[in-house]
This record gives structure tokens, sequence and C-alpha cells, in this order.
């Protein structure tokens, strides 16, 4: 896999891995009342969310290298976890969708009608205010007649100014009241072209892919290759390390490859991963320890054997090399 496209995909895990561990820490964080509780268990979710997607490619290390045990426990914990991950998701996303229907049908019901109530009464509020007018110019009318002048300027000034702020504040409550309602009816339910089920469906599915798409790229990722391990200073006898240097025996196996033959030839007649013990191959060709893991580490770079976690391995099946 190209280098780039494997940091692409890299980046990409890890950023769909954030979405669930930020999911994951608030739905903690909402069920706990303690706040000190709030921010521990939180935290401590956002890591156990990591871990479940790096146990990912770790089990996939561990299957291949047959340590069937280890790699069912990573399995079992990251599929628990990411079943709790999904359904926080899942949570969140049908939780805000419900809130969104249930705050509409509040408003439009309830909300709605005591709008129009209040609409209602502001109206009769302002033909009250008219009739008020009207009686005060009758009234006015009459002290003119008795030639009262005065006192019906002065009534008509008291009435048509009260008269008049209460109008004002009337007619603003009732726009008020108005471009609410419009709000209301204009206002849109969060996935209201699709059916209930299906919203739940999608919601799903989104939870889950967000859980399975890290988690495979992750697997599916190139691993870089271990570099070749050391020998084991039990398996090597000191005096022997001390008096063959890495040059001679480099020059050994370069001018005789029969050891390297005898190898290759039993890597390919063994079934794929089929343990080679060193010492097992030493004794049988009655050669040191040193020279047996020197045309190991060759056969390793031919790709015939692989060294794991738990020995040597069989990798592909290769024709036996020719003697020199």
């Amino acid at each position: 896999m190209d280098a780039k496209l494997s940091k692409a995909l890299g980046c990409l895990a890890f950023a769909l891995s954030s979405v669930t561990a930020i999911s994951v820490a608030m739905t903690v964080y909402s069920l706990i009342d303690d706040p000190f509780l709030k921010i521990i268990f939180a935290g401590a979710a956002v890591l156990l969310d990591v871990f479940k997607y790096l146990a990912w490619p770790v089990a996939m290390r561990l299957i291949i290298e047959r340590s069937w045990v280890a790699a069912t426990g990573l399995l079992f914990c990251s599929l628990t976890l990411g079943a709790v991950s999904g359904w926080a998701t899942y949570d969140r996303l049908v939780g805000s969708i419900n809130a969104s229907k249930a705050l509409h049908d509040a408003l439009s019901g309830a909300r709605a009608e005591q709008l129009t109530a209040l609409i209602k009464k502001d109206s009769d509020f302002l033909a009250a205010l008219g009739n008020a007018e009207n009686k005060a110019n009758v009234e006015s009318a009459a002290l003119r007649e008795r030639g009262m002048i005065t006192k019906a300027q002065e009534l008509e000034s008291a009435v048509f100014n009260r008269t008049d702020t209460q109008r004002q504040a009337a007619m603003d409550r009732i726009k008020a009241n108005s471009y609410e309602i419009s709000g209301i009816q204009a206002s849109v339910v969060k996935a209201s072209s699709v059916p209930a089920l299906l919203a739940a469906i999608l919601c799903a599915g989104f939870a889950l892919s967000l859980e399975l798409v890290p988690a495979l790229i992750l697997a599916i990722l190139p691993r870089q290759k271990p570099e070749v391990a050391q020998i084991e200073e039990a398996s090597i006898p000191s005096s022997v390390v001390i008096a063959v240097s890495e040059n001679e025996q480099n020059t050994e196996l370069v001018s005789n490859n029969s050891l390297l033959d005898v190898l290759m030839k039993q890597a390919a007649e063994l079934p794929m991963h089929s343990k080679i013990k060193v010492k097992d191959f030493a004794t049988k060709n009655r050669i040191g320890n040193v020279k047996a893991c020197q045309a190991f580490k060759i056969a390793e770079e031919l790709g015939a054997i692989q060294k794991t976690k738990t020995g040597w391995i069989t990798a592909q099946p290769h024709l036996p090399l020719q003697s020199v």
C-alpha cells in the first residue's frame, strides 16, 4: 500500500475515532451527577475508546502469531466497548431527532393556542379603547354645548393620551405574538421527511459505521516489518560469540550456502506457519547456534521463514537454493 494512502487512512481513522470518543464521553458525563466523578469517568471513557481501536491491529498480529487467548481477549473487549460506544452514538442521534419533534409539537400545540388567545385578548382591548374614545367624544360635546369648553378639552386630552399609549402597547404585543406564531409554523422538525423507523435504522447504520470503519482501517494498514531480533544470550555461548566475528560468519555463508539450502528446503516442505527451532536445526546439521541463526536471518530476508513472538515459523513455500 502506498505510504501517502496509508497516512491518509490513518488520519481518517483518527478523526472518526475522535467522534465516537467525544460521544461516549458526553454520554457518561450526562449520566453522572457528581461533578468530580463526571470528569473522571468521562476521561476513562475516552481512554477506553482509544484502546478499543488500538486493540484491533494488535489482535490481528496476535492471530498471525497464533496467540489465540490474548487475541480473543482483546477482540472481546474491543467488541464490548464498541457496543457501548455505538449505543452512545445512536442515542445521541435519535435523542436529538426526538427532542426536536417534541419541541415542535409543544410549540405548535399549547404555545400556539396561548399566543392566539393573547392576540384575541389584545384585539378585544383595542375595540374597548375605541369605545372609550367614542364615549369621551360624546361627553366632551355635551360639555361644549353647556359652554364648558376648557373642561371638554381637558377630558379629551386625558382620555386620548391614555388610550393612545395603551393602543400602541397592545399593537406591539399583537405584532410580537403574531411573529412568534409565524416562526412556529415555519419551523421544520429534524428528519421530518423521514419515517420514524427509517430514521432509527439510519442512525443505527451511522453509529455502526463509525465503529467499524476506523477499526477496519487500523486492521488493514500495513505494519512496519520488524527488525531482525537479537539472538538470545542464553542460546549462544559467550565463548562462541567472542571467538567468531560477524564478518567471518557472513563470508562463510556467502562462500558455502549448503546450510541455507538445507534450511530453505526444510521450510518449503513444511506447512505454512510451522515452527522451526534454531537448536533443533543446529543439532541436526552439527553446527553452532551462531551459524544456524545467521542462516535463519538470511532465510527470513528471502521470505522463507518469519520471526514471531513465539519463535521462527515458515512464511511461504520457496524452492531450495542451488548449491554454489
